[in-house]
């Protein structure tokens, strides 16, 4: 597929939320029935609670959520920006990992990471043909690798054409080797890949079972420092995004008990 970065975000306007929710106290919404039974799977859902501050892990339960946000989701403008935590245990006590802040275009650790995920780059397709549904919206992590030996100049020196020799990558972003663009991860048609187009996990949307919020379905097993990234990364795709749906839905939903009440008025179901 084509990997072109384009760097443009789209910008939301919505309120911040005030103050912050903790687990336990965090409301939901009325009407939502009760999520039905689920069969065991091999694979890890995860569902972005609808206070849009809490990720759990599908068939619901009382237990913690994986990962907590210290703002909601649902009311985020393009200068929010959320820190995401998870448990960390110590012997028999927990306490809590912030591992990353996410905005509307970035993503960095908050705490020691591998090298790979230090410095990522966050971009999205955009423009008029991503509006009229002409273009597929992929959104990009990258972060930029040093060029291995009998790439880029050594290997045109050598008389090959092996690696990159576009300027940009040759000459490199600082002093020392050159460097090219290395896909971390990437999200398009509700598939997340990695640089590999190996396929991680794959979204879609959810139903009763998680109150109409998204799932993440991870496919693959991965290492706790790759988890924590697509989890932060997955939330930044869902930017501005979640909020106009639960708010779609709450409005979808007020307007279908109206008409069901007036229904029941009609009926003579009310006094």
């Amino acid at each position: 597929m084509d990997k072109t970065k384009e760097e443009s975000l789209p910008i939301y306007h919505d309120e911040p939320h005030e103050g912050p929710l903790s687990y336990q106290e965090a409301p939901r919404y009325q009407g939502a029935e009760k999520p039905p039974a689920h069969e065991p799977s091999t694979q890890m859902t995860l569902t972005l609670d609808p206070t849009g501050m809490f990720i759990k892990e599908l068939p619901s339960s009382d237990a913690p959520p994986l990962y907590t946000l210290n703002k909601s989701l649902l009311h985020v403008h393009n200068t929010t920006s959320i820190h995401i935590s998870r448990p960390k245990s110590k012997g028999h006590e927990t306490s809590s990992l912030v591992v990353y802040a996410i905005g509307e275009h970035f993503i960095s650790p908050l705490h020691p990471v591998r090298k790979l995920l230090q410095n990522v780059t966050v971009a999205r397709t955009h423009g008029l043909a991503v509006e009229v549904g002409l273009r597929k919206i992929v959104w990009d992590f990258s972060t930029h690798v040093p060029l291995s030996k009998g790439e880029g100049m050594d290997g045109l020196d050598a008389g090959g054409s092996v690696g990159p020799t576009d300027p940009v990558y040759l000459i490199g972003v600082g002093n020392g080797p050159g460097t090219v663009q290395k896909h971390l991860l990437q999200f398009y048609d509700g598939k997340w890949e990695d640089d590999d187009d190996e396929v991680l996990a794959r979204e879609r949307e959810g139903g009763v079972e998680c109150e109409g919020m998204p799932l993440l379905s991870v496919a693959k097993d991965l290492d706790q420092e790759m988890m924590d990234f697509l989890v932060a990364a997955w939330c930044v795709t869902m930017w501005g995004e979640v909020g106009k749906r639960v708010r779609r839905m709450s409005k979808g939903g007020d307007a279908a008990s109206r008409r069901w009440r007036v229904g029941m008025f009609t009926l003579g179901h009310f006094g």
